[in-house]
């Protein structure tokens, strides 16, 4: 029985081992491995290259036909096997590389045969654990440098993956001058990228200067924020930000992607005037801003969610929080809110690209430029259509402001005229009555005057009469009662 179990496990191992193996560089200068390599989960992270390499576990080993392989988030350790053929000439070197910088630690164990027909492993080790000088090459991703078999037979090679977060494994064989001309083009890919995204930023913090509303300093922070995670993303802030600083390798990705939740929902949220339009949806953006800032304090810190919790939230709250943007976008456009425009287009094309990314992890897309660099030209759409926003929005804004000057103008000319027609019939009002007052004043001079000359005439009668009372009549004499 002991034996029948033996020699059971033993045609397991062959033919696991019997899958066809994996052909060197030709003239393009790289072998995409993913078709070829077999995966064991490790759950408990106790294995080691001996064990697996033992008939008990050798025949757990699965074929994957992907490329790249994706285990998603994953707490295990997983091995990686994979054969290539003898017959390279003595002394040419071969790179291993694994694309994708944020995993914590890569064991390579390289095959070397020895005296009696054994074969010994070295053991490369690498990841964003350990300090950047540690890395046999200098480079953003993990790349490998070993001789290429040379003895006929296959020769088969072991790679242990570990990681808190996504562990995505896009393994390829490289020739160094192939490896390197690739190298130039990507970095020159990647340049242009972050070029373009640095010139985006300043030109709103210009206008954030300049214009002095808040919104622009939003979207500054958001895309300063999304841009950071990507350098991260990318290796490149390990490489040349970090180089020495092995916590923020393992902590800055994380922390990145935090702000860009929480600022990118404070910028929804303002530009959409979200308060007004979407009251709910703004009460739900404002939990994920609050939710996005504890998560900023839990990547640094570590306290209630480790690395891997963090990046597992964040995803479920950035999906619920694009939806809610998403229905605050179409709400404000079908309310006559133009800029919306501009918006429901930046994410469509970030939401656009992402899906594409996540269909060519499950190989149901080719891998060609628009798949591997799909996150960055999502960001770099996304940004550039959200400054258009940005733009659209401030002329609106003129037009409002415009329209609303020229309301007050009309309204200043309308009660300038009024007031000058009030002052006219005033005037005439005034002259009108001044005429009939000079009227009145007329009349009481001519009854004055009329008065003053009864009143002479009067005087006149009374001082006759007295004279004819105390004078004679023939000799005009003073008489009796004159002379009393």
């Amino acid at each position: 029985m002991t034996r029948a179990l033996a020699l059971l496990a033993v045609l397991i191992f062959a033919s696991a081992q019997a899958r066809e193996p994996a052909p060197l560089p030709g003239a393009e200068g790289r072998v995409a491995l993913g078709m070829h390599v077999q995966v064991l989960e490790d759950a408990g992270r106790g294995l080691e290259l001996a064990d697996v390499r033992a008939p008990a576990h050798a025949g757990r080993f699965a074929p994957v036909d992907a490329d790249p392989i994706n285990f998603g988030y994953t707490r295990s350790a997983w091995w990686l096997r994979f054969s290539l053929p003898g017959g390279a000439p003595p002394g040419e070197e071969l790179l291993l590389e694994i694309a994708f910088p944020s995993i914590d630690r890569i064991e390579f164990y390289v095959p070397e045969a020895q005296p009696g027909g054994e074969t010994r492993y070295w053991a490369h080790i690498a990841g964003d654990a350990f300090p950047w000088g540690a890395r046999e090459v200098r480079h953003r991703n993990h790349v490998f440098r070993f001789p290429a078999p040379v003895t006929a037979g296959e020769h088969t090679y072991y790679v242990r993956a570990v990681s808190q977060g996504v562990l995505t494994m896009p393994v390829s064989l490289w020739r160094p001058g192939a490896f390197a001309e690739h190298d130039r083009n990507a970095q020159l890919v990647l340049g242009l990228f972050y070029g373009l995204a640095a010139a985006l930023v300043l030109y709103n913090l210009m206008l954030l200067f300049a214009v002095r509303d808040s919104v622009y300093l939003y979207y500054v922070l958001y895309a300063t924020a999304f841009c950071t995670y990507l350098f991260s993303f990318d290796g490149l802030g390990f490489q040349y930000l970090w180089p020495r600083s092995v916590w923020a390798a393992n902590h800055v990705l994380a922390l990145a992607l935090s702000l860009t939740l929480m600022f990118g929902a404070q910028f929804s949220r303002t530009f959409l005037d979200a308060r007004r339009i979407a009251p709910r949806a703004d009460m739900v953006m404002r939990a994920v801003i609050g939710a996005g800032a504890l998560l900023a304090v839990f990547s640094v810190t570590g306290w209630v969610l480790d690395y891997g919790g963090v990046l597992r939230a964040i995803s479920v709250l950035g999906f619920g929080a694009a939806a809610v943007a998403t229905y605050a976008a179409v709400r404000a456009l079908v309310l006559g809110y133009r800029p919306a425009r501009y918006f429901l287009l930046a994410w469509a094309a970030l939401l656009a690209f992402i899906a594409l990314g996540a269909l060519r992890n499950f190989a149901l897309v080719p891998t060609n430029f628009a798949t591997i660099y799909g996150l960055h030209i999502g960001f770099a759409l996304d940004v550039l259509l959200l400054s258009f926003a940005l733009g659209d929005r401030i002329n609106l804004l003129r037009r409002e402001r415009a329209a609303a000057e020229a309301g007050a103008l009309a309204a200043q000319r309308l009660l300038l005229e009024a007031t000058r027609e009030s002052e006219r019939e005033l005037e005439q009002r005034i002259a009108e009555r001044t005429a009939e007052l000079n009227s009145v004043n007329e009349r009481l001079r001519a009854e004055a005057s009329e008065r003053e000359s009864l009143m002479a005439q009067l005087r006149e009668q009374e001082q006759h009469l007295r004279f004819m009372a105390q004078h004679d009549a023939l000799t005009g004499l003073p008489n009796r009662l004159s002379m009393q």
